[in-house]
């Protein structure tokens, strides 16, 4: 494997189990690299004739002198080696327990890279320096009783706006310079030191005497000092711990070789053979394809095959009456009884409080919002509001029209990155709009336990992909030990979640038995959501949004699941597997032929 590092050459990077026997491989890359670096289970020690012997003829040093296996625990060995011909360019090289293995250990080392430095730039944020909490929660207490509108979606907004304006008066935005990133390993100590050696270094070019001199001199032999030290402490933090949890360890390690923690990527795309690399264009080209995904798709439209009744002015109604012949809706009421109905409850305090507490601080959320944070040290008074509001919101069968806002971030999938089709939209979404999302959350999936299999094992807690695997093995294993046939259909529905059609969630949910009000609020839920794009600091304009469920949201996956749940009710007489838009009917038969002719029938049903 070639790597290449920043303002390095090319790096020959090799796995071996017996490197003796790569000698001749090895002798024409090192024509063409001047950096080797050999890793593996060798198979034999350091102290080994024939390794080194390699070593010598390859100049390669091993960065590992430490026992590494310890099959015979009186007498560990040190064959999991780390070779190469420039020692120079690594360091803090260790070997930890992991727990992956019987005997062996994992060996590490950290390679020397350089850090790109950053362009600075302005941000706004809010100054808490002065900032009160007991005023705060007193200029709170003053605007409540101003907050009695019994419109659900105005008492919302004034609540919101007064909420601002009070935080506004105790912690106001501000503007600040900030500089690019710096290394991880960069501390305040570090950092002062810098500061006093560039001081020093000015005032010894301005006045050049060996007074001068002699002061930077030694604050720049203290700056690589502190500079070592830090770097040592840095790398050192790599312990076990870290190493096997995968989000540290990536924290930790992932500055060595990346900047893209610190800042946004840059994003360019090609449009008509143009290139486009303006944030802002950028963004509004984004915008607007992930607002019409659906007739980017071309995917024909259900109004062409059913005839809408006209007439019908109300869009609920509609939307069930578009939909009342499709083979979704008659598998659904054939599974569902007629007697059951579902209504959304109302809640308590102490169930806003328990959501409340849920909320992580770290989340992205949106600029005008409320700060997560204040909202759990305040949760009491956000509490006894969120909760009154929400239960108008049931009552009205109304979600308030500010909560449906999203500003979209474009995360890159796959191929290449100059075509938009590869990016996928993520909302970041109001933080008590998370709170509203994840009551109703619970009320409906209380209320769908009893309608999902237990092989649709996408977004639902202790049914993970293990699940379908595990049941798909079995199967075929079965079906090997009876000579049969085993044979399995895998299907990836194309921006699924961007896709979902609004009237036939509706006619579903109406199909297993939602009552008028609940149906009214998910509705309202659903349409006249609007989403705008950014991209590093740049919005495109605000777009409604007419398909799709938002991705970043708890509510959304759950919809989703509730969408393609019929399927398991239309294919009852083939086994389905589905984890969130990865679908797969799988059938056993006595001959290829006979399994050919069974899968396409799966999906002719399942595309129907």
């Amino acid at each position: 494997m070639e790597i290449n590092l920043k303002n390095t050459k090319k790096w020959l990077l090799s796995c071996s189990y017996n490197p003796l026997k790569m000698s001749r491989c090895i002798d024409i890359y090192t024509t063409r690299y001047e950096n080797i670096l050999l890793m593996g289970d060798l198979n034999a020690g350091v102290e080994n004739v024939s390794i080194k012997d390699f070593c010598t003829m390859y100049s390669l040093t091993s960065m590992i002198n430490k026992p590494t296996c310890y099959k015979n625990p009186s007498n560990p060995s040190c064959i999991d080696l780390i070779l190469t011909n420039y020692p120079r360019s690594f360091q803090n090289s260790c070997v930890i327990e992991t727990g992956l293995s019987d005997f062996h250990k994992m060996v590490v080392t950290v390679i020397k890279t350089s850090y790109k430095k950053l362009e600075p730039k302005i941000i706004n944020y809010r100054s808490y320096k002065f900032f009160c909490n007991e005023d705060f929660r007193a200029s709170l207490h003053d605007i409540l009783p101003l907050q009695s509108d019994n419109n659900c979606e105005k008492h919302f907004d004034n609540f919101i706006s007064s909420c601002n304006n009070v935080l506004d008066q105790h912690a106001p935005k501000k503007k600040k310079y900030v500089r690019g990133n710096k290394s991880p390993f960069i501390n305040k100590v570090l950092m002062k030191a810098i500061m006093l050696r560039t001081k020093l270094r000015n005032i010894f070019l301005k006045y050049k005497t060996e007074e001068s001199r002699i002061k930077y001199n030694q604050q720049r032999n203290l700056c690589v000092t502190l500079l070592r030290k830090s770097k040592r402490n840095y790398y050192n933090s790599l312990n076990e711990k870290i190493i096997c949890d995968n989000k540290k360890f990536w924290k930790t390690i992932k500055p060595s070789f990346s900047n893209k923690i610190f800042n946004s990527e840059k994003i360019t795309l090609i449009e008509e053979n143009e290139i486009i690399k303006s944030d802002y264009e950028v963004a509004h080209i984004l915008n607007d394809y992930f607002s019409n995904i659906v007739v980017n798709l071309d995917i024909p439209d259900f109004d062409k095959e059913c005839n809408l009744h006209e007439g019908v002015s109300n869009p609920l109604l509609k939307a069930i009456l578009k939909y009342n012949k499709h083979p979704s809706i008659a598998a659904i009421k054939a599974k569902c009884d007629s007697k059951t109905l579902f209504n959304f409850s109302f809640v308590q305090v102490s169930d806003i409080m328990e959501e409340i507490k849920s909320l992580q601080i770290s989340k992205a959320t949106q600029d005008n919002d409320i700060p997560t944070k204040l909202i759990k040290n305040n949760s009491d008074i956000f509490a006894s509001f969120i909760c009154l509001n929400f239960n108008k919101c049931i009552a009205q069968s109304t979600f308030p029209a500010s909560l449906k806002l999203a500003n979209v971030i474009p995360i890159f999938k796959k191929d290449t990155k100059s075509c938009k089709s590869n990016y996928r939209p993520i909302s970041i979404l109001s933080n008590i709009s998370k709170i509203y999302e994840r009551i109703i959350f619970k009320q409906i999936s209380k209320y769908f336990s009893v309608f999902f299999s237990k092989f649709q094992c996408g977004f639902r807690k202790g049914f993970s992909v293990q699940t379908c695997l595990l049941a798909m093995l079995e199967k075929w294993k079965s079906a090997v030990d009876d000579k049969k046939v085993f044979g399995a259909l895998l299907t990836d529905l194309s921006k699924a979640f961007d896709c979902l059609s609004h009237d036939l969630l509706i006619a579903k949910l109406n199909a297993y038995g939602f009552s008028l009000s609940s149906l009214k609020l998910m509705h309202s839920y659903l349409t006249d959501r609007m989403q705008r794009t950014r991209v590093n600091s740049d919005f495109s304009p605000w777009k409604t949004i007419l398909f799709g469920v938002p991705q970043g949201s708890i509510l959304g996956p759950l919809l989703f699941n509730i969408f393609l749940c019929d399927l398991f009710f239309i294919m009852n007489d083939i086994e389905f597997a589905s984890y969130a838009d990865d679908n797969t009917p799988y059938v056993v038969g006595n001959d290829v032929q006979d399994v050919i002719l069974k899968l396409q029938n799966a999906s002719c049903t399942l595309f129907q």
